[in-house]
C-alpha cells in the first residue's frame, strides 16, 4: 500500500467539520493510540527515513507498521506494510529479540473519519 500524508494546522476545527459533514463524511470513532518507534545497530531508520513501530489501539487492535522512505512528491508519500497483531507487548519482546530497540514512545488523541 502507498501511504500520502497532508498535514495542515486548523484555526478553525468547526469549519473544517461543517465542511466534512458537506462531503458526508462519517465520524467513525475517538482513540487513543500509543505508538513505539524501533532503532536498531545495524539500520538506522533515521538515516534510511523508514519506520518501523508498534500501535496498541485502545480497542486492542495492535498493529505493528514498517514505512518506507519517502517518495519524491509534494506531498508525504512512502510505502507502508501493515500487519495487525494480538498483543503489543508480545510484538515488542519479538522485536527486542532481534536486535531492535524502542527509540521512542508516543501517545496521542485521534479522531476517524
Amino acid at each position: 500500500m502507498l501511504e500520502v500524508e497532508v498535514k495542515v494546522d486548523v484555526e478553525e476545527p468547526e469549519k473544517v467539520k461543517s465542511k466534512f459533514d458537506i462531503l458526508e463524511c462519517k465520524f467513525l470513532r475517538k482513540e487513543i493510540q500509543k505508538d513505539i518507534y524501533f532503532t536498531s545497530s545495524f539500520r538506522d531508520f533515521k538515516k534510511t527515513g523508514e519506520v518501523l513501530r508498534v500501535r496498541k489501539l485502545a480497542s486492542g487492535k495492535d498493529v505493528v507498521t514498517f514505512k518506507g522512505p519517502r517518495l519524491e512528491s509534494r506531498v508525504k508519500a512512502r510505502e507502508e506494510i501493515e500487519i495487525g497483531v494480538g498483543s503489543s507487548f508480545k510484538t515488542v519482546k519479538l522485536l527486542e529479540r532481534l536486535g531492535y530497540r524502542p527509540w521512542i514512545t508516543i501517545s496521542a488523541r485521534v479522531c476517524c473519519l
